[in-house]
């Protein structure tokens, strides 16, 4: 275990919900950074804006796919729940708490007024490495440590894959219940 005197620097940010260092520039090491908590590099993405009216904002556990909203220069990309089975345009998962986080957050936050934190209500970490829970289902069979998931019908559900094509990552656990867990 690690004590504060085994630090150069020791920062008590009081608890995971407050920022312990903010950095506007770039970090160099010549070691390593390690996150403690958690397990996986997540990347901020823009929500389709259009996904609260709906109700339908990709949360935590969801399997998200890149979509573009607007036309021509006015078009942007967005990540949104898959709701098509073995997706093309699958991006990955929504992660609960990232030990890592790429991106930032959205300046016009802070131009608005509003507090910019690492992802406010219009982006979602989405993991792009490591280990995250994700929404699943037995749409396509019972799934077995080891079996290959992608995007199913169901919004941000995964099932097993049972065809070549895009996944997301392996079943790090076994799942046979009915309902989407």
């Amino acid at each position: 275990t690690s004590t504060t005197s085994t630090y150069k620097l020791y920062i008590d940010a009081g608890g995971a919900a407050n920022a312990g260092l903010g950095v506007n520039g770039f970090i160099r090491s010549t070691g390593f950074i390690a996150g403690t908590t958690t397990l996986d590099l997540a990347e901020t993405f823009p929500l389709n804006p259009n996904c609260a009216q709906s109700g339908n904002c990709p949360v935590a556990g969801d399997v998200v796919c890149v979509a573009t909203i607007g036309e021509g220069a006015q078009s942007a990309f967005v990540i949104e729940k898959c709701s098509v089975a073995s997706a093309d345009n699958i991006l990955g998962v929504v992660s609960e708490n990232p030990g890592f986080i790429l991106g930032g957050y959205d300046t016009n936050d802070a131009l608005r007024g509003a507090d910019p934190g690492l992802y406010p209500s219009e982006f979602r970490p989405v993991a792009m490495a490591g280990r995250v829970p994700v929404n699943v289902s037995i749409a396509n069979g019972h799934i077995s440590q080891g079996d290959l998931l992608t995007s199913s019908d169901l919004p941000g559900i995964a099932v097993k894959s049972t065809e070549p094509g895009r996944v997301i990552g392996v079943a790090l656990e076994s799942f046979s219940a009915s309902a989407p867990g």
